[in-house]
């Protein structure tokens, strides 16, 4: 597969990459001001009849083979990546490039979805003079759920095809073009991005398990081949990560939490997770010192009940270099009290959480006696 040598392919690839092509210094994302909403884009499919006249004028430009890429196969490809210069980039989602088709100023933008096979009508405001002369086609990709049209080479420009140019001179095309755009996108509905293409290199670098990556060689009428790296994706794709973030932005509470906001921050922000141990100093019962992460010693805790006495004591026994557990400010004695013992391997609160004593408890604070121990 192809992971399984990407040095010999990378190394002989990354040579020959141009520097100037690969990484544009223009702007390469037009933001939309207008999608405030989360839903994901709607789009409408186009009448039969625009279909067909679409169809025929796409087929005129383009021939009958509109296919933008195929799989990556070693035995057919493998020569390719060895001996042409490719450029590499990482889709955001699982969607496969479709053709983004602007025809007269007075007619739709239409995305033509590869997916499903269907055109689609788009909100899309075409630069006065931008088809003077002639149609315009696109590989994108419509990311409906995040809103995001990305656009990754140039097919016909000015009426004529360009494929029959190296991808260097397309990209040229392409950013030029995407400038253009750039000042007159204004009430899109969605964003606009200008893919970066990336080195081999940085492929082989940071390919991680599930992800999709699409590699253009640089010859004339090469069609792009992508390539899913094997293994299970890791985390939220960039789209699932954007989605949270926005929908995040925008949670309400519902009525019936509002009423007790404030309590229920502070009991969450006052429980704390250190480690407690024996203080062998005194021979006092139930003497304990709490240590945070670093082992600070942070102070001592208060007992209040029986029960939790003999339960930390028959802890203590089975482990007497400490054991982790959630403790809450006592504000009447002035010390933490433990509201439950936790895992071995549970995590701890650094020191600066403990706010409280920061560290100062002295040893007198061991001689304190917590008078309101019941006794069950």
């Amino acid at each position: 597969m192809l992971l399984s040598q990407p040095k010999s392919l990378a190394q002989k690839s990354i040579s020959k990459m141009s520097v100037s092509t690969a990484q544009p210094r223009q702007t390469n994302t037009i933001k939309s001001s207008s999608h405030t909403a989360q839903a994901p884009l709607s789009l409408r499919p186009v009448l039969p009849q625009v279909r067909e006249a679409v169809a025929k004028q796409v087929e005129t430009l383009l021939g009958v083979e509109w296919r933008i890429s195929h799989r990556f196969n070693e035995a057919k490809d493998g020569g390719l990546f060895r001996n042409e210069r490719i450029y590499a980039w990482q889709r955001e989602g699982r969607e496969r490039p479709g053709l983004l088709v602007l025809g007269a100023a007075s007619q739709p933008a239409i995305y033509w979805d590869m997916d499903r096979d269907e055109p689609l009508a788009l909100r899309f405001q075409i630069p006065h003079g931008f088809l003077n002369d002639g149609y315009a086609v696109f590989v994108a990709t419509l990311l409906r759920g995040e809103r995001r049209l990305i656009f990754e080479d140039i097919w016909v420009h000015k009426g004529q095809r360009v494929d029959s140019q190296p991808f260097s001179r397309r990209w040229k095309l392409l950013c030029s073009s995407f400038q253009q755009f750039n000042a007159q996108q204004i009430f899109l509905g969605f964003d606009m991005v200008l893919v970066q293409p990336r080195s081999l290199q940085d492929f082989v670098n940071s390919a991680e398990p599930g992800t999709i990556w699409d590699f253009q060689p640089e010859s004339t009428h090469r069609k792009s081949i992508y390539y899913v790296v094997p293994g299970a994706r890791v985390g939220l794709s960039a789209g699932a990560q954007a989605r949270a973030a926005e929908a995040s932005a925008h949670i309400k509470l519902p009525p019936t939490v509002t009423k007790n906001v404030l309590k229920k921050t502070t009991a969450i922000l006052s429980a704390r997770f250190g480690r407690l141990r024996v203080d062998k100093t005194t021979t006092l019962p139930d003497a304990y010192i709490l240590e945070s992460a670093d082992g600070t010693n942070v102070g001592r805790i208060c007992v209040t009940r029986l029960a939790q006495s003999q339960e930390l004591r028959t802890r203590s026994a089975a482990a007497p270099e400490g054991f982790p557990v959630e403790v809450a400010w006592h504000s009447e004695f002035k010390k933490y009290e433990v509201l439950r013992l936790l895992p071995a391997d549970s995590p701890l609160t650094s020191t600066s959480a403990f706010f409280e004593t920061q560290g100062t408890a002295g040893p007198m604070d061991a001689e304190a006696d917590c008078s309101s121990v019941d006794a069950e």
